[in-house]
């Protein structure tokens, strides 16, 4: 399958840091999903390995895709889930990236997640797209933070028990 642009994502997972502490390329055409080692998801730790990250899993990617050198977004993982327990409104789409990106990633793996935390997310995804708001709309459709919080929790332990942390030397 061809793919039509490669894409820096990354992401920030300690609230106490600013920038981001892990790092993938997603592929985007027909169907999106990260680079992939043995159906393994790859994580780097600084943006200027993303090269060397795609020639240790896709090398052929790179006959007819630029590898990008510049983030194109920041998963924020801790704003996340305290915008999803402590607020009510997601005024920077945080939330609805996190949901896009990680649906993303999910998708080589798709097939075990429970129902009711797919249907719940989507339901959530969906009036994200269009209203950054989202208290009254769980009230309305009787959806529970704590189940939020938990297909969020469940989301984050399948990737990263998809993952692998590439190691490059220090130069």
């Amino acid at each position: 399958m061809k793919y039509e642009n490669m894409y820096l994502i990354g992401f920030r997972i300690n609230p106490e840091n600013e920038e981001p502490e892990a790092y993938t390329i997603l592929l985007f055409g027909e169907t999106n999903r990260p680079i992939l080692i043995n159906d393994y998801i790859v994580f780097f730790s600084k943006p200027e390995f993303a090269r060397f990250a795609v020639e240790s899993s896709e090398p052929s990617l790179m006959e007819y895709l630029s590898v990008p050198k510049d983030v194109e977004l920041v998963v924020d993982i801790a704003q996340t889930l305290y915008l999803i327990n402590s607020e009510d409104i997601d005024l920077d789409s945080t939330i609805l990236d996190f949901l896009n990106i990680f649906v993303d990633l999910i998708q080589p793996f798709d097939s075990s997640m429970p129902k009711s935390y797919k249907t719940q997310l989507s339901a959530l995804a969906a009036h994200l797209t269009f209203e950054r708001e989202f208290a009254s709309f769980l009230l309305q459709e009787n959806i529970e933070r704590s189940l939020i919080t938990n297909a969020v929790l469940w989301l984050i332990g399948k990737i990263i028990a998809k993952s692998q942390l590439l190691m490059f030397p220090e130069k």
